[in-house]
């Protein structure tokens, strides 16, 4: 009898989506475990449970050692994934070197869109943390990261602008962690005359794209 060619399309579209939505899912377990697996260490919980309690100022260099943190759970998570061969070490330093502090800035841009400093804590908090601040003072309360920055230690003028910029980013679908997760991502594999970061790029932005229209309803472009 004839091929059926749609229904042969047909079966094939819904095991690449199979495909993807398997891929997303390891993704975002490889992400929980390789973010949480490296701990903000215990200067930094005992500055952040001290603010919680005093609301004393902040130093930037707090949040210097909070940047150096995301930076080095960034790398942990792109290295757990199991980077293709034919990524050059050259290559994978350059967009490293290139592209982490971009994505360190899409940490704020998340917590700056969860409303709930709870949400934000478990978040933030590696698992060594966790334990460092259950062991609080009862009745010391968790602060938002937004408020804490009310507290930093430089002009006003430098506040404001870092909080027009945050601002300007706050929408309900950066509430969704594995839309953030693929915008990481879509941020450190981001160089141009690569092709195979080209290629892992392209196929993170389908998945995106995917997972937008499944979870929007709606047809979502996204500009290349």
């Amino acid at each position: 009898g004839d091929i059926d060619i749609l229904a042969i399309n047909s079966l094939c579209t819904k095991y690449l989506i199979q495909e993807e939505n398997n891929y997303l899912n390891t993704i975002k377990t490889t992400f929980e475990i390789a973010w949480h697996e490296i701990n903000l260490g215990q200067d930094i919980m005992e500055d952040y449970i001290r603010f919680c309690h005093t609301r004393g100022d902040i130093s930037y260099q707090y949040f210097e050692s909070l940047n150096k943190k995301f930076r080095e759970r960034f790398l942990n998570f792109i290295c757990s994934l199991n980077l293709p061969e034919e990524i050059s070490l050259q290559s994978a330093y350059k967009m490293f070197s290139e592209n982490l502090s971009r994505a360190e800035m899409l940490t704020y841009v998340y917590v700056f869109n969860v409303t709930n400093w709870a949400v934000e804590v478990d978040f933030l908090l590696g698992t060594g943390d966790q334990a460092q601040w259950n062991a609080r003072v009862p009745g010391i309360s968790g602060t938002s990261l937004t408020i804490l920055m009310h507290y930093l230690m430089v002009p006003e003028q430098t506040k404001l602008a870092i909080y027009t910029e945050l601002y300007s980013h706050m929408m309900p679908i950066l509430q969704d962690k594995t839309v953030w997760i693929l915008m990481v991502l879509l941020t450190i594999f981001d160089q141009e005359g690569v092709a195979k970061i080209k290629q892992l790029r392209e196929s993170f932005l389908t998945i995106l794209t995917r997972y937008l229209e499944e979870n929007t309803k709606s047809c979502v472009s996204l500009a290349r």
